[in-house]
Formats: structure tokens, sequence, C-alpha cells
């Protein structure tokens, strides 16, 4: 595999009937030969506790925004401030 999308990392709506979130202590544990994507429930808030992964992935927090230009450039900058 070029890299594996992990989650749902945080509580989301779309993901309830799976289960529980799979958590940071998941991602922290994660050591695999390729890089790591964490999706699920990652917003502006939370994303500075991704530090385990190798990138992100976001869905509603883009589509179900009322602005997703402004909330793409708060995630942006959220990355920006965690991981600059």
């Amino acid at each position: 595999a070029d890299y594996v999308v992990l989650g749902p990392i945080f509580a989301t709506p779309s993901k309830r009937t799976f289960g529980a979130p799979l958590g940071l202590a998941v991602l922290a544990a994660t050591h695999i030969g390729c890089p790591v994507v964490a999706i699920g429930g990652i917003s502006p808030g939370n994303v500075a506790s991704l530090r385990g992964a190798n990138g992100i992935a976001v869905i509603r927090a883009i589509l179900d925004a009322p602005d997703p230009a402004a909330a793409t450039h708060a995630l942006r900058a959220a990355i920006d401030a965690a991981f600059d």
C-alpha cells in the first residue's frame, strides 16, 4: 500500500454505526511501513493532537460548514500552527 487511512479517530456521525472511535492511542500505536492518514471527526480544535499521523483527511469539517471556504482556511491555519 502507498498509504493507509485510519479512522475514525474522533466521534463522527457518519461512523457511529461502526462502533466507537479508535482514538489517539490507536493512532499513536500504529506503526506500519507506509504513511498513515487520520480521518474522522477532525476539526481545527483537535488537529494538533494528531501528531502521530502523516496526514489528515476531512469531509464533514468542510462540507457541512456554513462557509466551506472559511472552514478550509481555519483548518489550514490550525495545521500550520500545530506542525510548523
